[in-house]
Formats: structure tokens, C-alpha cells, sequence
């Protein structure tokens, strides 16, 4: 029998196209030996390496398998190597979805002409990724309820392909990196988010205090050159540019570079304040200065909407849970995107107002010379009030230098600085976004900070040829008025309580309801967690959509069933 033909056949079924990409492969000039193990089946040698066990290849796979719990989530094979691994796997933990991460289609094919691979390939628990980057694992794995990963490397494969299946384990722990961020946000803020949003949507009550949507900006400084202030420690030596050009510049600071500015006697044409925590709110207090704008979000702190009621602008929330709610009620306010950190808000904030050349200063996304803000900041400046004879600053400033998880990055003139997983989750945000946008010159002042790929190093003489800078006629209005749309949650029809079996009437129903209700926050509540279940139907994926269940109910009933003031809203 052609195993080649049947495997494939079974494979193009789930994954049309897969077969014309695997036999369009180009050979390599040195074959496989494929034999026939002591057991009887078959294993290879090749590029000096043993594929698999030559005395029993299956048994062996059986024996090497870790020790997996019912916390993992799913299981990655890094190299298809002859199969059995994955085999081994589905045998073991027959609820466990496998992903086998194949970096050369090629082999594959050659595999799949020697052994009866049916079973293992009509297998719905089973998916593949061939060869393409490795990062792409994590656009896969995304999809999915992905908390737990176990990886397994098949060493012949990671020997001979070694740059890719690093590239592949970096790649998984990116993503594991990134969805604990995620979780742990969720988890640490959530109860914040909706305490500052249920605070503000009160405030906004008012007409005197309303704010105006972000969206009004959009434009009105078309071909603009704009000065984004960051906080990092390099700040300080670019005030003296700052001062020389300021009136040839639009300037946006971010909350914690306001007091250093404010210092250097630099004014700002607008502060953005996203956080919601109060401590980080007083990164600026008032008094404002009559020309600054701020510009926030609904979940903000409170305070911050009361520092300019005249000049503060509020962009669409970035809390998907929220915003649903949020357009119910204010209508479209214009959406500022964000990679995690303020500066990257501040990008979006440039595009949005039509610049067409951004300068960053003090974006230095790591610790250079183990500082992690400009001195005159609040954060520098709470290291000296709580400086004691005993603890003085210096302490508290490197106090988490010997934290684990700091890693060594590029610097923008070469060498090395330190900086840790977060930070690589903004550098890699703010350089896809450059790079989205090429109509856009996009410099990085700081000498001292990480590279940011698309961030440029500026000319010695940046600025000395700019003209003045016009200041645009920022609008004053019209403020955001309520329109008191928010559903009743409890007209929309759902069993009460979780099914005991479960249905893909009962799920469909859910998802309809939920799609009405989050709108775009769905995915976030239960998104991943339905299409880990709908494919992957099992005791694991039920677990995961308990506990999506167990979180809309919550997040419903302080969102939606109840206002600020405790009233249900009509």
C-alpha cells in the first residue's frame, strides 16, 4: 500500500492545500536510511542522527513522555520526528490537544510515506504548524485557552534545525510570558477599572465637567512634527533640545515625564494619564497650565478628569469588558491604541492629530545605568522621601536589580541594557506599529536607552532647519452627554444556571446573548475558551468554560444590572 497517498488523502481532508505544500518541497541532496526497528517498526537514521529507538521506537516514546497534570492546557511537539511521540501522546492524555510544530515539510512527507499515520492524522485533537516563522505557534496557540504549555523537543529535529526550534521554544515563551501579563492585569485591575469607570460615568453626568471625545483631534495638525516626553532616565539630557525647539514642536508628555517638564520650565500641549491607580495619578497635580490638554480614558482615576474640565479629552476605553457600555452611553469617542505603556499612546496620539514626524525623548524601554526614570519624576523623587539613614535612595533604586527575569537587550549605540519581558512587550508593539506606518520619520533622542527596530538615531543638528510650529485651534467641544443606553441584562434569555451536560444549543445561545451584550469585550470574556471547547470538546475545555461562565456572571451583574448609583439604568 502507498502510505504517502493514504496519509495524505486523511490530512488534506482536515487541512485543504496541506498536500501541494508538502510535496512541493525541494529534496535535500542527502536521503534518510529508513529501517525496521527490532520491534518491527519503523525508525531512521540520517545526518548521523537516530530518529527514533532502533529496538522498540514506540514503547520508547511511552517511557520518555513527561509527567503531564489536568492544568495543562495543551502539549507542543517541537519536531515530528517519526511520529510516535505524538502518538504517545494522544494515547496517554486522550483530552489533550497536541500541536505538532514541524519546521521542515519535507520530512514530514518522508515520514508519512513509511509508517500508517491514519489514526494519528484524522485525529481532531491533533493540528500542525510547518515550517513559516516559529513566532507564528503564537498567533495559533492564541486562539485558544493556552495557559499551561507543555513543550516537548524532539532533540534529532532541534539538533538539525537548531535556529528555528529556538526560535520556536523563544516564541512559546513570549506567549506564555505575555498571557500571564495578561491574566495577572485582569486579575490585579479589574476590580479598579470598574470602580474609576462606574466614579467617572457619575462625573460626566455633569455637563460643566464632561469631557470631549479623542476623536475630535483627529487631523487637525496634518504634517505636524511632534516631541513625545518619556520618562525614562535619558529625559534629562535631552531638556536642553527640548527648550531650543519647543516652539518649532508639538509637545505630548506622558503622566510621569509632566514634573520633570514642568521643572524645566517646558509646558506640554498635551499630558496623557491612562492609568488608574492613584498613586500614579499624582504624577500630576495641579495646577495645569492653561495651554495642556489632557487626555485619558474612562478608566482613569477619577482626579484625573478634575485636573482640566475645560481641556480634557477621553479616548475610547482600553478595556474590551467596558466597552460595550461605554458606546451605549457616550457614543463613539475615537480609540487611541496602546501597547502597554503610556508612550505607545502617545504614538497613537501623534498619528491620530495627522504628524508626519515624531521624535521620542526618553524612551528607553530598560534600566541603563540601573535607573528607571528621569530624576525630578515621581517615582525618583519617592525614593527620597522614603530614603532613612539607614535605606537611603540609592537602595530603594536598585533594590530590584537582583529580580529575576532582567535580561540583556540592544542598546541604541551598541552594547547592552538591561530590561526585562514587559518592556520587550512594548519595544515589540511600538516597532510594529513604525512599521505600519512608513509615511512617518520616526527618531529615538535617548543615547543611553534599548533599540526600537524603525526607531532612527537622529542627526546632530535634528531641528536647526524646522520652522515654527502653529498651534491648532484645539476644540472645545461639544461635550460627551449621556444617552443612557445600557441594556437591562435580564431581558436577554439564558438558562440561569451552568447545564449540567453540556450543549451546543445551550453554548450557541450564550454566545449570541454575550455577542449582544460585550460586543467586542466577548472575546475577551469567553472568546478563547468556546473555541477550545468547540474543537477540542472534552473534561479540560469544559473547565475553561465554567470558569468564562463564572466571569461573565460577575463582570455582568457590576456592569450592566447595576449605575453608578446603584440604580438599574433603562
Amino acid at each position: 500500500m502507498n502510505w504517502l497517498e493514504v496519509n495524505l488523502a486523511v490530512l488534506e481532508g482536515r487541512f485543504s492545500g496541506i498536500s501541494k505544500e508538502i510535496l512541493s518541497q525541494i529534496a535535500p541532496i542527502e536521503r534518510p536510511e529508513f529501517l525496521d526497528a527490532k520491534s518491527g517498526a519503523r525508525t531512521a537514521r540520517w545526518k548521523g542522527l537516530t530518529w527514533a529507538s532502533t529496538f522498540d521506537p514506540a514503547a520508547e516514546a511511552r517511557k520518555t513522555l513527561p509527567v503531564l497534570t489536568a492544568e495543562t492546557d495543551f502539549a507542543v511537539v517541537g519536531g515530528f520526528g517519526m511520529g510516535y511521540w505524538a502518538e504517545a501522546l494522544r494515547e496517554e492524555h486522550p483530552d489533550l490537544p497536541v500541536v505538532v510544530a514541524e519546521p521542515d515539510p519535507w520530512w514530514l512527507g518522508q515520514v508519512l510515506a513509511q509508517r500508517d499515520l491514519r489514526s494519528l492524522l484524522a485525529d481532531p485533537f491533533v493540528s500542525f504548524v510547518l515550517g513559516g516563522s516559529p513566532q507564528q505557534i503564537g498567533d495559533y496557540l492564541g486562539r485558544f485557552v493556552c495557559r499551561n504549555i507543555a513543550w516537548l523537543p524532539h532533540r534529532p529535529t532541534f539538533a538539525l534545525h537548531s535556529v528555528w526550534m529556538n526560535g520556536l521554544e523563544a516564541a512559546l515563551a513570549d506567549f506564555q510570558a505575555l498571557s500571564r501579563v495578561n491574566r495577572a492585569t485582569l486579575d490585579r485591575f479589574a476590580g479598579l477599572w470598574l470602580r474609576n469607570f462606574a466614579r467617572n460615568e457619575a462625573l460626566w453626568d455633569s455637563p460643566l465637567s464632561a469631557p470631549i471625545a479623542v476623536g475630535r483631534l483627529a487631523g487637525l495638525a496634518p504634517g505636524s512634527r511632534v516631541v513625545i516626553a518619556a520618562a525614562g532616565p535619558s529625559l534629562g539630557g535631552s531638556l536642553d533640545w527640548l527648550k531650543r525647539h519647543r516652539s518649532q514642536v508639538l509637545l505630548i508628555a506622558v503622566d510621569t515625564s509632566w514634573n520633570t517638564l514642568k521643572q524645566a520650565g517646558l509646558v506640554p500641549d498635551f499630558v496623557v494619564i491612562m492609568d488608574g491607580q492613584y498613586w500614579n495619578a499624582r504624577h500630576v497635580d495641579p495646577p495645569v497650565e492653561a495651554p495642556t490638554r489632557i487626555v485619558c480614558e474612562g478608566v482613569s482615576h477619577p482626579s484625573t478628569l478634575r485636573l482640566a474640565p475645560e481641556r480634557t479629552y477621553v479616548a475610547a476605553t482600553s478595556v474590551p469588558l467596558l466597552r460595550s457600555r461605554e458606546e451605549r452611553v457616550w457614543g463613539e469617542l475615537g480609540t487611541l491604541r496602546s501597547g502597554g505603556s503610556v508612550a505607545t499612546t502617545a504614538w497613537s496620539l501623534a498619528l491620530l492629530l495627522g504628524a508626519t514626524e515624531v521624535v521620542f525623548c526618553g524612551l528607553d524601554l530598560g534600566y541603563p545605568k540601573g535607573g528607571s526614570h528621569v530624576q525630578g519624576s515621581q517615582f525618583e523623587e519617592r525614593k527620597h522621601r522614603l530614603a532613612r539613614r539607614l535605606q537611603p535612595a540609592e537602595t530603594w533604586g536598585h533594590s530590584w536589580l537582583g529580580e529575576p527575569g532582567l535580561v540583556q537587550r540592544l542598546a541604541t549605540t551598541g552594547g547592552q541594557i538591561l530590561s526585562d519581558p514587559r518592556m520587550d512587550l512594548y519595544r515589540s508593539w511600538l516597532a510594529l506599529s513604525v512599521a505600519e506606518h512608513p509615511e512617518v520619520t520616526a527618531w529615538n533622542l535617548s543615547p543611553i536607552g534599548s533599540r526600537v527596530p524603525g526607531l532612527s538615531t537622529p542627526p546632530a543638528r535634528l531641528g536647526e532647519d524646522w520652522p515654527q510650529q502653529p498651534v491648532p485651534r484645539w476644540p472645545e467641544g461639544p461635550r460627551l452627554v449621556s444617552r443612557s443606553e445600557v441594556p437591562d441584562a435580564t431581558s436577554l434569555p439564558l438558562p440561569l444556571a451552568f447545564p449540567a451536560e453540556m450543549g451546543r444549543a445551550w453554548v450557541e445561545a450564550w454566545e449570541l446573548r454575550g455577542q449582544r451584550l460585550w460586543g467586542q469585550g466577548w472575546e475577551l470574556v469567553a472568546g478563547p475558551a468556546l473555541r477550545t471547547w468547540k474543537l477540542f470538546p472534552s473534561a479540560r475545555s469544559l473547565r475553561a468554560l465554567r470558569e468564562s461562565w463564572d466571569l461573565e456572571q460577575t463582570l455582568e451583574s457590576q456592569i450592566f444590572r447595576s449605575s453608578p448609583a446603584g440604580a438599574v439604568r433603562s
